[in-house]
């Protein structure tokens, strides 16, 4: 529940999306646009993660993210750990996109690099859909129901502790 609450909140980032490839703007504003935005998600979760251990639907839910060894406070270090694992998919699939967009404009992209940037959007897509599978699985199975960016990270989520 607290990742749909918090997918909610980038409902608006995805339509400006879908909106700026009709935009008739320069390309380069378009290119700077989506590198911003395709950070934001990773940024949203490290930052109130880091701040405060919770997203907006973490704050919902009254749950938290805490350090594994003693229950305290995350930094904004471990909680860019422990996007790790999206954030390697995300810096990829950002580095194909820009080479993509540096050939284009540089006039010597090919049906070559259409035919290899296919093939690994492809999969990055299915790795990413794979890594959600694989998560889910091991947060369901772990008796902390601590998922691996958890593991990684050396984080779990826990029901906040309200103070009375």
């Amino acid at each position: 529940m607290a990742s749909l609450i918090d997918g909610c909140v980038f409902l608006p980032v995805f339509f400006l999306d879908r909106a700026m490839e009709g935009f008739a703007l320069p390309q380069w504003i378009i290119f700077l646009y989506f590198l911003v935005s395709w950070q934001l998600g990773w940024l949203y979760n490290a930052l109130l993660h880091g701040y405060g251990g919770q997203t907006l639907g973490k704050m919902h839910k009254k749950i938290q993210v805490v350090r594994a060894s003693d229950g305290g406070a995350i930094n904004f270090g471990r909680a860019t750990l422990r996007e790790a694992p999206y954030l390697f998919l995300i810096l990829v699939g950002t580095a194909i996109w820009i080479f993509v967009h540096v050939a284009w404009y540089g006039g010597w992209y090919s049906e070559t690099h259409d035919r290899f940037v296919t093939k690994a959007f492809l999969i990055i897509t299915c790795s990413s859909f794979l890594w959600v599978i694989v998560e889910w699985v091991t947060m369901s199975l772990h008796p902390q129901r601590r998922a691996i960016h958890d593991l990684i990270a050396g984080t779990m989520v826990v029901r906040k502790q309200t103070v009375v």
